[in-house]
């Protein structure tokens, strides 16, 4: 997929997956930081996720995804933070899914891993409800109520 990207863009990207060595990463993600021509960085979770800071941007999408929310928010960690994204803009994470697929259920997986996650961690009393609207609804759906 990244092949077909890549040339679809014709030079206004640069790809950074398991194929490329260290020093192309660098090379890719310094290119990506510093040149407006560069619009787009195509990388996968595993090369692109972790280790670098990115500064041309507050936007990530994901068309991938992991089986950790951790994951999810270590590869929008590169744009979010002090020294990231660009200066007075928000962090903007989009995932890319088509209805009813398996990514689609696995995003629903991520999200309540996550929100179990906020509330065994901070006690997050908004997680708390959501896990408690679940409750109730899965109760009524069994005739319980």
């Amino acid at each position: 997929l990244s092949d077909h990207l890549s040339a679809a863009l014709k030079g206004r990207c640069v790809v950074v997956d398991g194929r490329v060595g260290d020093k192309a990463k660098v090379a890719g993600f310094d290119r990506f930081n510093r040149d407006p021509k560069c619009e787009i960085l195509i990388g996968n979770l595993q090369a692109a996720g972790t280790g670098w800071s990115c500064t041309a941007t507050s936007d990530v999408a994901l068309a991938e995804l992991p089986w950790r929310p951790a994951d999810v928010t270590q590869f929008a960690g590169r744009c979010h933070g002090v020294g990231r994204g660009v200066a007075g803009e928000p962090t903007c994470v989009r995932y890319l899914l088509a209805a009813g697929t398996l990514e689609d259920r696995m995003c629903a997986s991520l999200q309540r891993k996550a929100a179990w996650a906020a509330e065994a961690v901070d006690g997050d009393p908004g997680q708390a409800e959501l896990a408690l609207e679940d409750q109730l609804l899965a109760a009524l759906a069994a005739g319980k109520i």
